[in-house]
């Protein structure tokens, strides 16, 4: 597969998870680190929970509000997920599935989705900004969401280590979401 397919299949699993997990970024807490349990479990919670990904979304409709809840520790963003999928009626069956999976709960899942959207983008801004003349490369850097400028090394290894299964399982959740 070309990398140009490729990487337009991440831009669209990238977008549609960071539309639900953009407001979980890696905050001062330290993340976990990305190991290939973590991707497996991942890649099947994703498949698991499909049907639920627009509620998510909805939580955080404004920047402002996702800016806001960005600032909050792990424990305090948990707590607000839990009471908003409450409020929903959809704590039970979301949480019991993410449980089933090994997740602390629902933020914790998508904390790690945070995490490998960002590392995703990473992997292909890096790969973008290679083919741009040092004063292109300048500027989309400025520019660069500082979430996914400051991916660690680590995290962004791991991914590009991985790309080949993560690739698969973006082409399944694509053809699985059409």
């Amino acid at each position: 597969m070309n990398i140009r397919f490729f990487a337009r299949l991440c831009v669209f699993v990238l977008m549609s998870s960071m539309a639900q997990a953009q407001f979980l970024p890696v905050n001062k807490t330290q993340a976990k680190p990305l190991t290939q349990e973590v991707l497996s479990r991942w890649i099947e919670t994703n498949q698991q929970i499909r049907n639920y990904q627009g509620l998510i979304e909805q939580m955080l409709p404004t920047d402002a509000e996702a800016q806001a809840f960005e600032k909050l520790s792990y424990p305090e963003q948990d707590q607000i997920v839990n009471q908003y999928l409450q409020r929903k009626g959809m704590f039970e069956p979301l949480n019991s599935n993410v449980k089933k999976l090994g997740w602390t709960g629902v933020a914790d899942y998508m904390r790690a989705s945070t995490q490998i959207g960002n590392a995703i983008a990473a992997d292909l801004q890096s790969e973008m900004v290679a083919k741009l003349t040092p004063e292109q490369a300048k500027a989309v850097m400025e520019k660069a969401d500082p979430a996914v400028k400051n991916v660690p090394k680590t995290d962004l290894d791991f991914v590009r280590a991985n790309k080949n299964r993560l690739q698969k399982h973006i082409q399944g959740y694509g053809k699985a979401t059409n």
